[in-house]
């Protein structure tokens, strides 16, 4: 039996049966991957609100006979409070966090949107946080090997760079991916204040 030990960023989970959670995650040694964290749903001291995204927590996996992670502990090192205790910072969060598990298989990747989720974080201008999820798109779907052009210049034109953004992303899958509404919600909500 196989252990490692990690910093992941949580980017989703869902619930399996009655009692265990999988954990979809990234790090920076293994990108994209899934855990189990047994009994997760039950536990009252081991799980209690860690697997809340976004967070970044210290795991402690074990790799099963099977090539499957098992969660054995977690520490939280960051909750991202700011984002989860504001509307559209939770959304912009989602957008980046649902993009990355979708497109991201590499870990390089993994610093990149750390550095977004603190950016977004620390924002006080929606108009702000905005452009840093657009600009994430971009910088993920070129480190991650598709080809963007870097033409457009409007980026002045939140509209139009959002809609830019949102075509190359459906390019990008061969369909529109349903959090692609996201950007059009943020975008509504920031300029409805």
């Amino acid at each position: 039996m196989k252990f490692f030990e990690d910093d992941v960023l949580v980017v989703s989970k869902k619930f399996k049966g009655e009692n265990d959670i999988l954990v979809c995650s990234m790090s920076r040694s293994r990108g994209i991957f899934w855990s189990v964290a047994k009994n997760g749903r039950k536990s009252k001291r081991r799980f209690v609100n860690t697997f809340e995204q976004p967070s970044i927590l210290h795991g402690y996996f074990r790799v099963s006979s099977v090539d499957r992670f098992i969660v054995e502990k977690v520490e939280i090192l960051e909750n991202f409070v700011n984002i989860k205790s504001d509307f559209v910072k939770t959304l912009s969060s989602w957008y980046v966090l649902n993009l990355s598990k979708d497109l991201s298989v590499l870990g390089e990747a993994y610093d990149l949107l750390l550095e977004t989720l603190y950016k977004i974080q620390n924002f006080n201008s929606y108009d702000e946080v905005f452009r840093t999820i657009l600009l994430y798109s971009e910088h993920l779907i070129s480190v991650e090997g598709f080809e963007y052009e870097s033409s457009f210049s409007e980026k002045n034109d939140l509209f139009a760079w959002k809609e830019h953004v949102k075509n190359v992303v459906t390019r990008v899958y061969g369909i529109a991916p349903r959090f692609l509404f996201i950007i059009d919600e943020v975008y509504n909500y920031m300029r409805m204040l």
